[in-house]
């Protein structure tokens, strides 16, 4: 090919591109900037990334937002007896995907936050709720998460883990504890 052929196809591309990045842009998803106050009504909601959202259990009206928002999934650390085969059902009738990963002080460990990190690996999950029934066993597994699929020292994962809900002294040792153990 010689060079004008060459300008003239890099003009056409570059119009072709021109033209399709609003389009693009415009298509880019809700929650590219999730607004917290549409979850005021969950207990201890907390942002944990850009697109994950943290704390108790969303009532009816927060899950209702979030899936206009576009949110896809929620994923619950309760256990059955906590509600959630009827927040299943809620989940499922706005459209949304839910996951169970059950977690207690005594069955934490590192296949909880393999579990959590497996489900927001797919993009196709995003952007997602992580929840429990306060924000104290979310804040345990983000930090596991953390420290151990993101590569985030410890220290920094728990310390990350409390500010986004992590608060009995019990299951701040165990979630130490696990971090100590994955290290060796």
């Amino acid at each position: 090919m010689n060079p004008p052929i060459l300008s003239k196809i890099g003009r056409v591309l570059f119009l072709l591109f021109s033209a399709w990045l609003p389009v693009m842009c415009a298509a880019l998803p809700a929650w590219s900037a999730v607004d917290l106050a549409q979850f005021e009504e969950m207990p201890n909601a907390v942002l944990l990334e850009k697109n994950i959202v943290g704390g108790g259990p969303p009532p009816w009206e927060v899950l209702e937002r979030a899936a206009a928002a576009g949110f896809k999934t929620v994923i619950d650390l309760r256990r059955p007896e906590e509600g959630t085969e009827a927040e299943k059902s809620m989940v499922e009738k706005l459209g949304m995907r839910y996951y169970s990963v059950m977690v207690t002080p005594r069955t934490l460990s590192r296949y909880q936050a393999d579990d959590v990190a497996e489900i927001l690996r797919k993009p196709d999950n995003l952007p997602a709720i992580l929840h429990c029934e306060s924000g104290n066993r979310s804040g345990a597994v983000w930090a596991l998460y953390l420290n151990l699929h993101e590569d985030v020292d410890a220290d920094k994962a728990l310390e990350q883990g409390v500010l986004k809900g992590l608060r009995g002294r019990t299951l701040k040792e165990i979630t130490r504890e696990i971090m100590e153990n994955e290290a060796k």
